[in-house]
C-alpha cells in the first residue's frame, strides 16, 4: 500500500554509484519518490552510519547519523555522533551540524574531544573547517596523562594529511595555577595530543590573586596540573619597570597525599647579574640568585 519495496543485505553490502568504492550494508527501500535506507554505509574515507538516508544520484542525506572520517592508513581521525549533514561526492564535500550541544566529536588521533557541533569536510583537500553558532566551544584532551586539560576556542581546522588540529580565538589556558594567555589566541594540537609549543605567550599566576606576570614567555602546556616555561617577570617597584629573566618555570603538583588531590603551584628560578642594575625595592639594589614561589 506504501507503493515500497524493501531489499536488504545479507551475505555481501551494496554497491553504490559508479566508482565502485561505496557500499551499503544494510536496507534499501525503493519508492516512486526516490531511494531510501538505512545501515552503515561505508567508502575509503569514511562510514555514515544511519536508520534513514536519503539517497541522490551522488548524494547521501541524513538528519540523524553517526560520522566516522579516516586519517592517512587505517585510523579514524573523527569520529562524530548525532548529527544531520550532507555528503556530496560529486562536489566532494560534507556539510554537518550536531543535533544537541553536547560534547559529541572526538578525534581520536589527537586525544582530544570537542564540543564544536558544526563542520565543513573538503574531501578533495583532506581538511575539516570546524564552525560555531557564536561563543566558544570547549576542546579536551582525553590523554591519560594530561589531567583532562580543558580550554576554548572561537574556531578550529584539521588537516587530515598531517594530523594537525588548530584551533583559534584561544583566550586563555589553565594549567597548575596559571592562565597561560597563547599569542594572538592560536593553539596547535598533534597527533598523539601534545600541545605544539606557545611562542611570546603571557602566564599570569596565580589564578586566585593574578599578582605574578611573565611576558614574552615559551610555554610547554603539558596537561591541567602541569607546565614547563621561560619567560620574563614582571618585577616593578615604585619607578623602576623591571624585569628577571626565569629560565626554569614549573607549574607541578605539591606536598603529600594523592595524586588527583595535590594543589599545584607555580615555581621559578634566574640570575640577576650586576648590569642588570635591578631594584628589589624603590632604593635596594640586588644581585645574585632569584626564586618565585
Amino acid at each position: 500500500y506504501t507503493d515500497s519495496m524493501y531489499v536488504k543485505t545479507k551475505e555481501l553490502p551494496f554497491d553504490f554509484f559508479k566508482d565502485n568504492d561505496h557500499q551499503l550494508d544494510g536496507t534499501i527501500v525503493l519508492t516512486p519518490g526516490g531511494v531510501f535506507g538505512d545501515g552503515k554505509f561505508e567508502w575509503s574515507n569514511g562510514i555514515f552510519t544511519s536508520e534513514l538516508f536519503d539517497f541522490g544520484a551522488h548524494l547521501v542525506v541524513s538528519d540523524t547519523a553517526n560520522l566516522k572520517i579516516k586519517a592517512v592508513g587505517d585510523d579514524f581521525a573523527f569520529d562524530t555522533r548525532n548529527v544531520n549533514g550532507v555528503l556530496d561526492f560529486d562536489k566532494k564535500t560534507g556539510q554537518f551540524k550536531g543535533n544537541s550541544d553536547e560534547i559529541a566529536t572526538s578525534l581520536p588521533v589527537n586525544k582530544y574531544e570537542t564540543s564544536m557541533n558544526e563542520f565543513d569536510w573538503d574531501m578533495a583537500a583532506e581538511t575539516i573547517k570546524f564552525k560555531t553558532a557564536g561563543g566558544l566551544s570547549s576542546f579536551l584532551s582525553v590523554h591519560e596523562d594530561q589531567d583532562s586539560l580543558i580550554f576554548e576556542g572561537a574556531t578550529a581546522f584539521y588537516d587530515l594529511k598531517t594530523n594537525l588540529l588548530s584551533v583559534g580565538g584561544v583566550l586563555n589556558i589553565v594549567t597548575a595555577d596559571a592562565f597561560i594567555y597563547p599569542e594572538n589566541g592560536d593553539v596547535e594540537i598533534q597527533p598523539g595530543g601534545t600541545m605544539t609549543t606557545l611562542e611570546n605567550a603571557k602566564i599570569v599566576c596565580d589564578t586566585t590573586n593574578k599578582h605574578h606576570i611573565i611576558n614574552r614567555a615559551t610555554v610547554n602546556v603539558l596537561g591541567r596540573k602541569l607546565y614547563k616555561a621561560k619567560g620574563f617577570y614582571e618585577y616593578n617597584v615604585e619607578t623602576h619597570e623591571q624585569e628577571i629573566e626565569f629560565t626554569d618555570i614549573i607549574g607541578t603538583r605539591i606536598g603529600k597525599g594523592a595524586r588527583d588531590e595535590k594543589s599545584t603551584e607555580t615555581r621559578a628560578a634566574g640570575t640577576v647579574k650586576e648590569e642588570d642594575n635591578f631594584f628589589i625595592d624603590d632604593k635596594l639594589e640586588f644581585r645574585g640568585d632569584i626564586a618565585l614561589k
